[in-house]
């Protein structure tokens, strides 16, 4: 009898806290990774054995087409994000566009196209958050925002599926050196 290995999707996996991710989970996962350094992501897939899953986070609307050959997901581990750190009166609405785009409408439009893939697996979505999403501090409005909304985004979802038997988590790291 063969076992059927979870499929786990990690955003965010080219580097740091993705890659990190990608290399403990490949034991047990089949995995797909995606990022924006193709080149990192290409070589992570070759060590981890991988399939290498190209989305550009601030298109959310290509996300439909590039998903359109992924036939199981299992997990969802929403890792990538930006941060641009500024005064709220110096960063103008480029900055504040581009890090909700990614760190918010991204995991929301990328978690409902695989939900019910997720849900037919009874999986799990995962957030990585930050501490900047617990509390906010000067010069971090963009992103606080971004990840307190990433908070609600998985609180709400968390309520939602609880009855469809997807887990829904979020953890939040601190500083890390990636």
């Amino acid at each position: 009898m063969s076992v059927v290995r979870p499929v786990t999707l990690v955003t965010g996996a080219a580097g740091g806290i993705g890659a990190a991710l990608a290399r403990r989970l490949a034991a047990g996962h089949d995995l797909i990774l995606s990022g924006r350094n193709v080149g990192a992501l290409e070589a992570l897939c070759a060590e981890v054995g991988g399939a290498a899953l190209v989305l550009d986070l601030t298109r959310p609307e290509s996300f439909a087409d590039a998903l359109a050959g992924v036939a199981r997901v299992s997990n969802v581990v929403h890792n990538a994000g930006v941060v641009e750190l500024g005064a709220v009166a110096e960063q103008g609405h480029g900055v504040w566009s581009h890090t909700l785009a990614v760190n918010v409408v991204a995991p929301a439009e990328l978690t409902r196209l695989l939900l019910p893939r997720v849900r037919a697996e009874r999986g799990s979505v995962v957030f990585v958050n930050s501490g900047a999403g617990l509390r906010a501090n000067a010069g971090w409005g963009s992103y606080a925002a971004s990840k307190f909304g990433l908070k609600a985004l998985a609180d709400a979802l968390r309520e939602e599926e609880a009855g469809a038997g997807v887990r829904v988590s979020s953890v939040y790291p601190g500083r890390t050196a990636t």
